[in-house]
């Protein structure tokens, strides 16, 4: 009958059922699983869980996204766009909108709102933490998958192990920034990419590798990068570069990329004139941030000491030369493909970034999987041998967890946790509170602060302002930026006016050259305030790796007023 709910009835029943399905045979799928993989996953969420705590109210990473602020008016709309919104979208969606509800009810039944509060504040900051060490265990899983159908089991496993134990990833488990979630959907682009190898014709496996690097781009720009992979592995399939233009699944493919971005970003259209000049400064001044000229192309391989520590990144060229060696021969063929995509990729993205005349490792860590992907294949060779396998395997898995322990430690020894501690105990019950890169005063519990931030950007502000004096997507940019964040903020008569009970800081202000003659002479007690609180994180062994991770490792001061 025309109009019948029945199909729809059904349709309904039948994702029901395939829903109970799947959760009823998750425990035999799970035992089913490559044991290595589970470790490697295993070893993955524990390491650096020492530093899940850091900031206690929020994350100390000036870069962090996951509680970006999301409007009301009109809904759902970002802000800004100098970073996409998906990765706030996600957090507000299974963390952070979840976490009132749970907070308003605990107030129903008696909790101080305050306290509630806090505790929400700190709890939502965990809770985004394992969502990030989700996406890091999406990122092993793809990875393994692609290498296991393209060179073999014991690449997938030794890729799998590396991955998991990759120190350099540990504080972006930490950091609520957008880079392990770009990682996962990048990576997961190139997974289903490899299955276009196989099966070009398939609509599903192509539009979801254009999903993916939609969604990629929706998490941070420079996802789109990995958008090459699409193409390139339709032209790579059988049929080579003129079949591909004849598939329908090829066009859809680069159709689903625009059309995932547009979805997660809905306000790239819908605020087209916000988007476009907030996209506009961030693609001129991300590459010249603090000034720099030239291009970063040998940069851009010296951050991998500190992605996976100098004895890979020794080992790497003549790994990869093993890798390329054993491709060779009869029956290899989807294994070559395989590594052309790889390499199509890896090179296309290394030639954008590297252009750049700064580098920083997070630009670079998205092409970390495809860089451990790209020697998979000697695994593969020397695993014939297998006490040489395990030779060379074990201590670099032991380096990486050795480093990401101690990196772990620094994050729950940083100063700022002790200053929390100390404040809990020192700070009145009312004060009022100035800072920079300290934890979130407003939220310690049972005190009534009024905690203010100091103005971010002042020395960047000028660069951007000299260097781009005639760029009108800059300029106008950084004079709206130079009106909230007055260098005016750091005199002493402002100081005067304001009249703080107490101000926080870190050796990251004091060593800016905007904002450290002011500090120093804060420090010299010159403007009626006196350290209170003075402690250093401890330094990290020589040998582990990174040895700097962002906004970490600091001096930290708490001044009160005379």
């Amino acid at each position: 009958m025309k109009g019948s709910p029945k199909p729809i009835l059904r349709n309904v029943a039948d994702v029901s059922s395939a829903i109970g399905s799947f959760f009823s045979t998750l425990h035999q799928r799970i035992t089913q699983a490559d044991r290595v993989l589970l470790l490697a996953l295993a070893l993955s969420f524990f390491t650096g869980i020492q530093g899940i705590n850091w900031g206690w109210y929020g994350c100390l990473n000036a870069d962090a996204m996951a509680f970006h602020s999301i409007g009301t008016s009109p809904p759902l709309h970002p802000g800004s766009f100098d970073k996409p919104p998906l990765l706030p979208y996600i957090n507000n969606v299974l963390i952070n909108e979840p976490s009132k509800w749970v907070s308003q009810v605990a107030v129903f039944f008696g909790a101080d709102k305050h306290n509630a509060e806090c505790t929400r504040q700190h709890w939502r900051m965990i809770l985004s933490r394992f969502l990030q060490a989700g996406f890091y265990a999406g990122i092993i899983i793809f990875a393994f998958l692609f290498a296991r159908d393209k060179f073999g089991q014991a690449s997938a496993r030794v890729t799998a192990l590396l991955l998991a134990t990759c120190s350099g990833l540990v504080p972006y488990k930490i950091f609520l920034t957008t880079d392990l979630p770009l990682t996962f959907f990048m990576t997961a682009c190139l997974y289903f990419s490899g299955r276009i190898l196989l099966h070009p014709s398939s609509i599903k496996a192509s539009l979801i590798a254009g999903a993916c690097a939609g969604l990629a781009t929706a998490m941070k720009y420079n996802g789109l990068g990995v958008a090459i992979v699409l193409p390139l592995a339709h032209f790579l399939a059988p049929g080579g570069f003129f079949g591909a233009w004849k598939r329908k699944s090829f066009f859809l493919a680069g159709l689903a990329v625009p059309v995932a971005f547009i979805l997660a970003n809905p306000y790239s259209v819908l605020d087209a004139k916000k988007f476009t000049a907030d996209f506009m400064f961030n693609y001129i001044v991300t590459p010249v941030y603090d000034g720099e000229a030239g291009h970063g192309y040998g940069r851009f391989f010296a951050q991998f000491p500190d992605l996976f520590g100098w004895p890979l990144t020794y080992l790497f060229p003549a790994l990869l030369g093993v890798s390329l060696f054993a491709l060779f021969g009869s029956g290899r063929s989807n294994a070559r493909r395989a590594m052309a995509l790889l390499l199509g990729t890896f090179a296309l993205y290394y030639w954008k970034i590297g252009g750049f005349p700064r580098i920083e490792t997070r630009f670079v860590m998205p092409m970390i999987p495809f860089a451990l992907l790209m020697i998979a294949p000697a695994w593969q060779w020397l695993s014939r041998w297998r006490t040489l396998l395990l030779l060379c395997v074990v201590p670099l898995v032991a380096y990486g967890l050795a480093s990401g322990w101690f990196i772990g430690k620094i994050f729950a020894e940083d100063a700022r946790m002790e200053a929390v501690v100390w404040a809990r105990t020192n700070f009145p019950t009312q004060a009022s509170i100035e800072g920079e890169n300290s934890p979130n005063w407003n939220w310690l519990e049972n005190r009534k602060i009024t905690y203010k931030k100091f103005p971010v950007g002042l020395r960047r502000n000028k660069i951007f302002s000299e260097a781009f004096a005639d760029n009108s997507w800059v300029k106008e940019r950084v004079s709206e930026e130079q009106k909230e964040n007055p260098a005016s903020f750091f005199t002493f008569d402002a100081l005067h006016a304001r009249n703080p009970d107490f101000i926080t800081f870190t050796d990251r202000a004091y060593w800016d050259t905007a904002t450290g003659p002011f500090l120093k002479d804060l420090l010299s007690e010159k403007f009626g305030y006196h350290v209170v609180f003075d402690k250093k994180t401890p330094p990290l062994p020589r040998w582990a790796y990174p040895q700097q991770p962002d906004f970490t490792r600091v001096r930290f001061w708490i001044m009160k007023r005379d």
